[in-house]
């Protein structure tokens, strides 16, 4: 795995579990089980960590991808990011969250139409992890709008 050259800040570091790649199980309301494959890197020395999301379905055609852009602020004391979906290219959603105990919590806001959502990592180990999204609109909904449990692969291409 690689390690970032420049010192960063502890807070910097709360991604560092994401580094590499990740075979992905994700749930979506009205959708059959889909899969998918979870890559991140560093960028800048570390200052920056890229993450790809290629969601494909079971006969393995890309369904939809998404790159984010992350970064650690010292003076805002938060991570921000940044969504790039490559089937909606003029969808741009920004993030801003931090740690929570054992989770990282994030506020996510659609910039063209104002929707926002609640994007959570948790029972982060070495080998595993889940994610979800929550859309503000159907906080009244138990179940996340979508959920992602990620093993690491087999075949690890770590940070490079």
């Amino acid at each position: 795995m690689h390690t970032p050259s420049r010192a960063r800040p502890v807070p910097s570091a709360d991604f560092d579990f994401m580094i590499g790649s990740w075979d992905a199980a994700i749930t979506m309301p009205g959708h059959q089980p889909l899969v998918g494959r979870w890559e991140a890197r560093y960028l800048l020395d570390g200052q920056i960590v890229l993450d790809h999301l290629q969601i494909v379905d079971r006969a393995g055609r890309p369904l939809r991808s998404v790159a984010t852009l992350r970064t650690w602020v010292p003076s805002d004391r938060c991570w921000t990011a940044t969504f790039l979906y490559a089937e909606a290219p003029r969808q741009h959603v920004e993030l801003r969250g931090s740690r929570d105990g054992d989770e990282i919590h994030l506020t996510a806001h659609d910039l063209e139409s104002g929707a926002t959502a609640t994007v959570r990592f948790f029972d982060i180990t070495a080998t595993t992890f889940r994610w979800e999204q929550r859309n503000h609109a159907d906080h009244d909904v138990e179940d996340p709008a979508i959920a992602i449990r990620c093993t690491r692969a087999s075949t690890n291409e770590a940070g490079t």
